[in-house]
């Protein structure tokens, strides 16, 4: 892939739809607003284990929550119609 450059981008830019354009200009907007990038492969391994255990944590409490839900779908018969 060749290197990319301002016109590139503004080529793309160019054939954006009116209607997304505000997304794509919010999008920008963002990218040129942020500081720091908070990329896993930056982080360390003890953050990147903090992270995933946060996130772990996170799933326990969403599946506590809909386990009801989730055991009513679950334990549907199923039907071989072919």
């Amino acid at each position: 892939m060749q290197a990319l450059t301002y016109s590139h981008i503004q080529n793309i830019v160019n054939q954006i739809p009116e209607s997304k354009l505000t997304t794509a200009y919010n999008f920008l907007i963002e990218l040129t607003e942020s500081k720091k990038t908070n990329l896993p492969t930056k982080l360390s391994l003890s953050k990147k284990h903090k992270i995933l255990e946060k996130q772990a944590y996170q799933m326990i409490s969403h599946y506590e929550q809909t386990e009801s839900k989730r055991q009513q779908w679950q334990s549907g018969d199923f039907i071989d119609e072919y």
